[in-house]
Order: C-alpha cells, then sequence, then structure tokens
C-alpha cells in the first residue's frame, strides 16, 4: 500500500501521470493563457488513440446528465451545436463542460459555462447556422486536455470523416457508453441528400450530409458532437436526424461555411440603393484599430505590431489637447479576442507618438504617425498588417475601409478609383499635393463619407495607403487624399526598428495646448 502511494506521488511529481486513455500526457494543467499551438490535437495516430481526444469534450446540465457533444478550441472557447444548447442557455446555472480524457494525476477537468452566444440569424429547430460558441469561466484543465484546428479542406462528396459521440441520443435503442466511440461516415452530395429528405426537412447552405452507418449500434449522432476529418473539426452534429433509420442521412453543420462568425468577423454584404453601392463586413480585417475618447471616434488607425499602431498625422495633431485621454482599441472585438491573452485589456493608451521632421501641420507631405501603445490589446498576439509593397496607383482592386466608435457591424467599404495626378492638382492645387499622396474617388458615391482620416485603403489585406487630412467629407465632389504606404514604407520601418530619424512627441509633451482650428478658409477661398 505504501508503496503504491509512493509510486503515485513520484508519477504526479515526474509529470508522467499515468492516462486513462492512450494518449500523450501534457507537463502541466491548461491555464487561461495558454496557447493553443503548444496544445493541438495531432490526430488519433499520434496523440490521444481512436476512440479519445483531448479535444472531445461533453456538456452536462446541473443534475449532471449529458446534453451536447462539443470540440474544445481555445482555453475559454468551446464549439457546439445551436439547436442543442439553446434550451438551456436561458439559465446556465449547474451547467458544465466536462473533457473526455484524463490522468490520474488531474484534479478535475470540468469548467463552468458563462455565457453561449448563437449567430444573429440561427432559428431553433432550423439548420441554418446551427453552431454556437460556449465561453467557459475558466478553462478545462487536464493533463491530456488538448484543442483542434478548424477546418481548412473543402469537404466535398465520398469524403470519408470521423464523428465522435456517446449514443446519448440514442438511448431507445441501447443504452450509451460510458467512453467515447467513434465511427466512419461519407459525405453525400446535396442533391442526394434533399432527394432523401423530400420535404421533410429543409437543408441549408451551412449543412452537410453524410450517409450512417448501415448498423444501427454503430450510429453515433449526439448533437453537437465533432466530425474531424485528419486532425482539423469539419462539422458538428446539427438537427434533424436519428440513428432509429440510418438510411436517413446525418445532417451536420458545415465549420466551413461558418467562417465569418468563428472568427468573429462579419459576412460581406453589398447593397444596391438608389445608385448607391455600399459593401458592409468585407474588410473587418483582424488589424483595424479606432482612436477614441470616450464613446467619441477620433481616428482610425491600423495595427503594424504588438506595440504600434499607424495613423495619420494631422488627425493625430489636431486632438493634441485630448492625448491623455484617448485610448486605442480593435475594431474587430470579437468571442475570440481573449482566447489567448485574457491579462491583456482590450484597449491602451497612447505612450508617444512619432512623426516625420519633415511633416508639418496641415500639410500632406508624410502625413503619417506612428503611434506606441502603453500595452498589447487583447486579441492582438498574431494579427498583424501587412504593408503593400508597391505605389497606390499600381494596385488594380482598392478599398477605402470606414468606421467610427460604433460595433464591427457598421465597417463600410467601398471601392476607389486613384485619380490622374492633373485631375488631383485641379481639385486641391499644387501647393497641397506632395509625392507621399495620391488622391481617388469613390466609384459610385455614398450618402455616407467614406474619407475618416487615419482609416485604411487595402488591396486585400494589406495596407496600402492612409486617409489623410482633408476636407473631402465637408466639400462632396472633392476626391479624397491618402497618403501612400509604398512612400513612406521606409520611414514606418525605421521606427519599428527604433532606428528613426523622426521626432518623438509624447502624450504630455506637445508644443502647444491650443488646438488649431480646421483651416477652413482655406478650402472657402477655393
Amino acid at each position: 500500500m505504501e508503496l503504491s502511494k509512493s509510486w503515485f506521488l513520484v508519477t504526479c511529481l515526474l509529470g508522467t501521470c499515468l492516462p486513462q486513455s492512450q494518449g500523450k500526457v501534457y507537463p502541466r494543467d491548461i491555464h487561461p493563457n495558454t496557447p493553443k499551438f503548444r496544445r493541438i490535437w495531432g490526430g488519433v495516430e499520434s496523440n490521444t488513440g481512436p476512440n479519445f481526444g483531448g479535444w472531445l469534450l461533453r456538456i452536462l446540465n446541473a443534475d449532471g446528465n449529458f446534453i451536447c457533444g462539443a470540440a474544445y478550441y481555445a482555453p475559454v472557447i468551446v464549439i457546439t451545436s445551436a439547436n442543442c444548447i439553446y434550451p438551456y442557455s436561458q439559465s446556465l446555472e449547474g451547467v458544465t463542460v466536462e473533457g473526455s480524457a484524463f490522468s490520474e494525476c488531474d484534479r478535475e477537468n470540468v469548467a463552468d459555462i458563462e455565457t453561449v452566444k448563437f449567430p444573429a440569424k440561427f432559428i431553433y429547430q432550423k439548420l441554418y447556422m446551427d453552431v454556437a460558441v460556449v465561453r467557459l469561466r475558466e478553462p478545462v484543465m487536464g493533463r491530456l486536455t488538448e484543442f483542434i484546428r478548424l477546418c481548412t479542406v473543402k469537404v466535398q462528396p465520398k469524403m470519408q470523416l470521423v464523428v465522435f459521440g456517446w449514443g446519448f441520443d440514442s438511448i431507445e435503442m441501447y443504452m450509451p457508453s460510458p467512453d467515447p466511440r467513434n465511427a466512419t461516415v461519407t459525405i453525400i452530395s446535396d442533391k442526394e441528400c434533399k432527394r432523401t429528405f423530400k420535404s421533410d426537412i429543409e437543408l441549408s447552405s451551412t449543412s452537410i450530409c453524410a450517409s450512417q452507418p448501415k448498423n444501427s449500434r454503430q450510429c453515433l449522432y449526439d448533437g453537437g458532437s465533432p466530425l474531424i476529418y485528419g486532425k482539423e473539426l469539419c462539422g458538428v452534429v446539427s438537427f434533424g436526424s436519428y440513428c432509429g433509420d440510418t438510411s436517413i442521412p446525418g445532417m451536420y453543420t458545415n465549420i466551413r461555411r461558418v467562417p465569418s462568425y468563428l472568427h468573429g468577423r462579419p459576412q460581406v454584404k453589398t447593397v444596391n440603393k438608389n445608385g448607391i453601392r455600399m459593401t458592409e463586413g468585407g474588410h473587418a480585417v483582424p488589424w483595424l484599430l479606432r482612436i477614441i475618447d470616450g464613446r467619441d471616434f477620433v481616428c482610425g488607425a491600423s495595427h503594424l505590431s504588438a506595440l504600434y499602431a499607424l495613423t495619420s498625422a494631422n488627425c493625430m495633431h489636431f486632438h493634441r489637447s485630448q492625448l491623455k485621454s484617448l485610448s486605442v482599441e480593435l475594431v474587430t472585438e470579437s468571442w475570440q479576442d481573449s482566447q489567448d491573452n485574457l491579462n491583456d485589456p482590450p484597449n491602451a493608451k497612447i505612450r508617444s507618438i512619432i512623426v516625420s521632421k519633415d511633416w508639418r501641420w496641415p500639410g500632406t507631405f508624410m502625413d503619417v504617425a506612428v503611434i506606441q501603445l502603453t500595452n498589447r490589446l487583447r486579441g492582438s498576439r498574431n494579427d498583424f498588417v501587412k504593408l503593400c509593397t508597391h505605389p497606390l496607383s499600381t494596385y488594380k482592386s482598392l478599398s477605402v475601409v470606414s468606421y467610427g466608435a460604433r460595433p464591427t457591424a457598421n465597417v463600410r467599404t467601398e471601392e476607389i478609383e486613384v485619380l490622374n495626378r492633373m485631375i488631383c492638382d485641379s481639385a486641391y492645387g499644387n501647393f497641397l499635393l506632395r509625392e507621399t499622396v495620391a488622391c481617388a474617388k469613390e466609384f459610385k458615391r455614398s450618402t455616407d463619407c467614406m474619407f475618416n482620416a487615419g482609416c485604411p485603403v487595402t488591396s486585400g489585406d494589406q495596407l496600402c495607403g492612409i486617409v489623410a487630412w482633408g476636407p473631402a467629407c465637408k466639400r462632396p465632389g472633392l476626391p479624397g487624399i491618402f497618403t501612400d504606404i509604398h512612400q513612406v514604407r521606409r520611414f514606418i520601418l525605421k521606427v519599428i526598428s527604433e532606428k528613426h530619424k523622426g521626432s518623438r512627441h509624447p502624450r504630455t509633451k506637445w508644443a502647444s495646448k491650443k488646438v488649431p482650428e480646421w483651416h477652413s478658409g482655406l478650402w472657402l477661398s477655393r
């Protein structure tokens, strides 16, 4: 008996606890800041065996009874079926998430649920967007617990995937297994699936169908349980099927068809109204920042690195008397923004502002400012902007992004056309437009001004320009002025490498506390 206790203590101290199932034993438990890449599931052959997965979870009610299957995506983020968990979402007291793989040294592998988020267009007992994001109060601990990647492959007919489950949804046929099981299913085409269901169920664009095993005892269809391909989560068990008749296909939510929700980005939506075309959400990239004063929008910005951002020098100069009260935050804040860095605050103050020695208020030459932040932003570990390497005029497709202090859903984009320099000069005058700027107009002008200073001009996910300080929003018909990133790229890179020759403006040491009024007289005289 004493030997047994000693051996148990030694194995715990050495971090080699005996697992209940075949699998890799990690040296420590998951904590809120555990990086995902350190605990990613390596596949059935390399880690937790064919019947277990450290990422495979089950959701239990207050009585400890099974509700749904689920997949572990990040320290406090779990993915499951919206239809399955929706009836319990109004009262989450006592509802927990439990890991399916644990070692003898684990103290616990259960976590309480904090919130459940559903897609805006999800309707209970409908297939469309049948996916839910469950946020935990604390991570699911355990030396075997790990995360799973989201699907990167296109799920097509005849592909074979593996579904996991316990058999709780088939309890009328046989007793569920205390341990998780798996079964291989084959994807069938939407056309074949519709023919099988006829009018019994309305299929959706976010669903995929898979043939069930002929033997009903091999059928696994617990709501929310994961469907995997290789090492990735490609689906979750959805609503509408059962194991009583295995000739009826199983319905799954296709993870590849709900990326905008799972990645916290709004879907692209283009509206045509009275000849005005407005695209919403298309460029809500994770590096968009906004500079705000309380709830008021000040300037747009782009996240360059962990502690640096880019914006318009003129915009920051105009608001320099407010610098102590200004803060910087991510525009695309979402459920997963804090999954890897819960201790980071959602916003930051401005430590310093770096501008070129050649820039002068309110000139357009070198109208770019590098902002140094006081701290990292929550959710900003890896999503930083890439700078364009060619002049603005060489890109065939450019979009200006406009947003304010409102939620991500109000991010708007509009395609722009870079104008010939002579057209710009005739509109503004040679003395205003210098070598580092270009001007452009929208293809179809919208009722809302798209030229908010500091906001980005993008080509794909690259930053090619910054909306410069100008009168375009006050004088309808004038083209927008943009600082060309290609022209100021060398200055930006020197600042980041701390070899810059610019002038640093600490947030408490500006030349004057008096804010000059916008030089409206200049524009009125034109």
